[in-house]
């Protein structure tokens, strides 16, 4: 067998490793090209029930590695990274005000900044967090 070959055995490890994870890799970054751009509160899904959201109240905007919210009274910003169907928030900072009771404030902050998957498909954004959901559709410019 000619010498090339045996250097040539690594690469095709590799290769094969690369191809068994690199699913992930290009569905990691086909999902965060997608979640580019505005994208504003549709409705909540909790315990079995819709809850419609005000638009302007509730919208978040991912930039490229960044992101930045408004979940009723507070600003949020930070990093974020996907992983296939599951996305992290590093560095989150929020403004910290108060929020008046009813608006499911808390409960949209959670499910989205805590997701445990999200989908991206047909012009919505879907986070899901212990049977909750919250639905996003993207803002036209």
């Amino acid at each position: 067998m000619p010498p090339t070959n045996y250097r040539l055995f690594p690469l095709l490890i590799f290769s094969l490793a690369a191809v068994r994870s690199g699913c992930n890799l290009l569905v990691a970054n086909e999902q965060s090209e997608r979640l580019l751009g505005d994208w504003r509160l549709q409705e909540i899904h909790v315990e079995g029930q819709i809850h419609p959201k005000s638009t302007t109240n509730y919208h978040i905007r991912f930039f490229e590695k960044e992101f930045g919210a408004t979940f009723l009274c507070n600003d949020y910003g930070g990093k974020y990274k996907v992983f296939g169907r599951w996305i992290k928030f590093d560095d989150v900072f929020n403004t910290l005000a108060g929020c008046p009771d009813g608006g499911h404030y808390d409960i949209i902050e959670e499910t989205v900044l805590e997701a445990e998957s999200f989908s991206v498909e047909g012009g919505r954004l879907v986070f899901y967090k212990d049977g909750q959901t919250a639905v996003f559709v993207r803002v036209e410019e």
